[in-house]
């Protein structure tokens, strides 16, 4: 299952989507190493809740946040069919920019006029375009299938289903959406989740859908998004790559996405089911957190549930 960034676009609903250039590229760069595959740079062209750059993208902004951006990466914006400018000149062709997928979103009522504009965004400008039901928790298992439908007949490659309002439980929902979700797998179209966190129900929903055909999962650092936010980026990540996202979390990220030094010590241990009385040795040492995973992976038995100091000064010797 690939992860979707979206810390910039639905995590500018925390800074008025006036993230700071310097900031964003940052951000970019380290999520681009990471290995995520799309980043979600901001809203194209719209202005109704803000004037700032994030939520007002242009071709500017875009040359200036791809610059350095590696060609393994897919630059995507959103598009909310409601308030989105719907002058097609506005939008660049495939290629002319690094912009490949756009992702619509639209409410009910707009359903059909989004999806003949998304459409038409694929056929005139060649770009890719994922279609997102947001609020789709409110939607019956048979508005769900006819717009599945609806989505298939349209040749929509990718299409998610947004819990805008953080309060999905897959355990008793899933069988809503399992017959659409069906009729998306039949016709290859990859289906994903955009997950908020109001009932603190994002990570559990993850898990569960680690399970199914779901291709691909929306995430944040530090959850920053609309309400209480989205799925947190740094539940997520495997171990591997986990020792660069915290290390720019915890120094080179914006406020609004930093993490404390304590609490990433503490998500460390957690990752390595070890005692938490190993991260306050390792915060009051400042051990980096590529080199204080490698020395959690190496206590054993006992002293993984009783904190030894002696090991840990020991195991700390060794390596450094």
């Amino acid at each position: 299952m690939k992860l979707v960034d979206v810390t910039l676009r639905d995590g500018g609903f925390v800074c008025d989507f006036n993230w700071g250039l310097e900031y964003a590229i940052n951000h970019i760069c380290t999520v681009s190493k990471m290995g995520i595959p799309v980043i979600e740079l901001g809203y194209w062209k719209q202005n109704a809740k803000s004037v700032n750059p994030f939520y007002n993208m242009n071709e500017s902004l875009l040359a200036k946040l791809t610059e350095k951006m590696p060609s393994s990466s897919i630059a995507s914006v959103m598009i909310d069919y409601h308030y989105c400018n719907k002058d097609l000149n506005e939008y660049p062709k495939f290629g002319d920019t690094r912009l490949e997928l756009v992702r619509i979103t639209s409410r009910k009522e707009d359903f059909e006029d989004a999806v003949k504009f998304g459409k038409a965004l694929k056929n005139e400008k060649g770009l890719k375009v994922s279609f997102q039901i947001i609020n789709s928790t409110n939607y019956s298992k048979i508005e769900l299938i006819k717009f599945a439908e609806t989505l298939i007949n349209n040749q929509f490659e990718k299409v998610a289903f947004a819990d805008s309002h953080g309060n999905l439980n897959l355990i008793k929902d899933m069988s809503k959406y399992e017959e659409a979700i069906k009729l998306l797998d039949d016709n290859a179209v990859e289906w994903g989740f955009h997950l908020h966190d109001h009932a603190g129900r994002a990570t559990l929903n993850y898990w569960l859908l680690t399970k199914t055909t779901c291709s691909f999962i929306d995430v944040s650092a530090n959850g920053v998004g609309k309400g209480i936010g989205n799925l947190k980026m740094e539940h997520v990540v495997n171990n591997e790559i986990l020792p660069l996202l915290l290390n720019y979390m915890m120094s080179d990220a914006h406020p609004q996405i930093s993490l404390k030094q304590i609490d990433a010590y503490n998500l460390m241990t957690g990752r390595m089911n070890v005692t938490d009385n190993y991260a306050k040795f390792g915060y009051k040492n400042k051990i980096s957190s590529n080199d204080f995973m490698s020395i959690l992976s190496r206590i054993n038995g006992k002293d993984k549930d009783t904190y030894n100091q002696p090991l840990i000064k020991n195991l700390v010797d060794e390596l450094l």
